[in-house]
């Protein structure tokens, strides 16, 4: 049973493109929990994380964040909720024109950092939290898938999140590099950070056993690998 709950969501309807892709979802996330979700491609993964973030609009049921319903959340509320989700993609979605500092700072001043030297020390501890200590003036095109990905996590943990929404991030990886991401984002659990990964790999499922959730027939149901 989940006791302290930083993520429920209640009787939701899933849609992707006006269709209802998964029907009276219930979940809970734990505070500091991670959990694998899991299922066939168009299965409805990544509807459900982009509903949990808010890109896709929830039209039924209910989903509390940190105690907060953003079942119905305004715009002008979304900058804040954000703050406490970092979200992680399989394509990365980074700044050609910026190199890894600027891709960092970019995300600080757009959810309010505003001090230049607090930003400068926040940005070079997240690197080297990341391994990326030395590649702080590298643009992404300069930058392995692996290292990218890294860079992505940097930003997504910025604003200290209370849960990381990570989409496929170890999809278009080679497994050593995969692995490796995986090992990060434990790490980043660890500290007590919610983690909820959609993802097809297996092999690290069963190396790395969490909490699993597959997305099947219309239903998301708890399963075992």
């Amino acid at each position: 049973m989940i006791k302290n709950p930083i993520l429920k969501i209640e009787d939701a309807s899933i849609f992707h493109h006006f269709k209802t892709i998964l029907n009276n979802v219930n979940l809970e996330l734990d505070t500091g929990e991670f959990i694998y979700v899991i299922g066939k491609t168009g299965s409805g993964k990544s509807s459900l994380l982009r509903t949990i973030y808010c890109d896709i609009p929830l039209k039924m049921g209910k989903i509390i964040v940190d105690n907060q319903d953003i079942s119905n959340i305004s715009k002008k509320e979304l900058p804040y909720l954000r703050r406490k989700i970092g979200i992680i993609f399989q394509d990365f979605q980074l700044f050609q024109d910026r190199n890894a500092y600027e891709n960092i700072k970019f995300i600080m001043t757009s959810t309010g950092w505003n001090d230049n030297k607090k930003m400068d020390e926040k940005i070079f501890e997240l690197l080297e939290k990341v391994g990326l200590e030395d590649k702080s003036k590298n643009y992404p095109f300069e930058l392995s898938g692996g290292e990218q990905q890294r860079l992505v996590i940097a930003r997504s943990i910025v604003n200290n999140p209370k849960i990381i929404i990570a989409d496929e991030p170890t999809g278009n990886l080679d497994p050593l590099i995969a692995e490796k991401i995986l090992k990060l984002l434990l790490e980043i659990n660890k500290s007590g950070t919610s983690i909820i990964m959609t993802t097809h790999n297996y092999n690290l499922i069963q190396k790395y056993k969490k909490r699993v959730l597959k997305c099947e027939d219309g239903l998301v149901k708890e399963t075992s690998i």
